[in-house]
């Protein structure tokens, strides 16, 4: 809700510029010595507002997390539908590429995104988002990109097929 509504909810914009103040900068949380009510977790370097901060930081990570279940879903959905549906060798030339997928980690498919973008672009340093450290943020996204929902789409869809007849081949057969 906090990255949703970050425009209203946040004490402070910390991308305006107008309001920062550097002799705000480094303030400690409002419960220790030191600290304002008017930054409850304190401010950083440059004078901004913590709290604020992670209010309007946690829209790209909701963006990213959203986007990475999107597109798992339309793939996963996708290919389980095709295989369920078509069957014969399609099916299982995509199973078989989902076994191999589901046999990886997570956390190693990201890495495997993270070193493959280091490679094509070796000078992008950190500030390109996607390839440089925010993906090493982000491998919980990235490793979203499984072929779970075609597992389960796949029999589904053979369900569907046995269910009602003829529905996509030309014979009629129950998996």
């Amino acid at each position: 809700m906090c990255a949703v509504f970050a425009n209203w909810i946040a004490p402070h914009n910390p991308f305006d510029l107008a309001t920062l103040e550097l002799s705000d900068s480094r303030l400690p949380p409002a419960w220790i010595e030191g600290g304002s009510s008017k930054y409850v977790l304190g401010t950083d370097d440059q004078g901004r507002d913590i709290l604020s901060a992670l209010m309007y930081g946690s829209r790209i990570s909701l963006l990213v997390g959203l986007a990475s279940v999107v597109l798992s879903v339309l793939i996963g959905v996708g290919l389980g539908l095709l295989s369920g549906f078509a069957g014969g060798k399609i099916d299982a030339f995509i199973m078989r590429v989902c076994d191999v997928m589901l046999s990886f980690p997570s956390i190693l498919v990201a890495l495997l995104i993270d070193g493959i973008g280091r490679a094509m672009f070796p000078n992008a340093h950190d500030t390109m988002a996607f390839f440089g450290a925010g993906v090493r943020d982000r491998a919980d996204g990235l490793g979203a990109i499984r072929p779970d929902g075609a597992r389960l789409d796949h029999g589904r869809a053979q369900q569907g097929v046995c269910a009602g007849g003829r529905v996509s081949s030309a014979s009629p057969r129950c998996a």
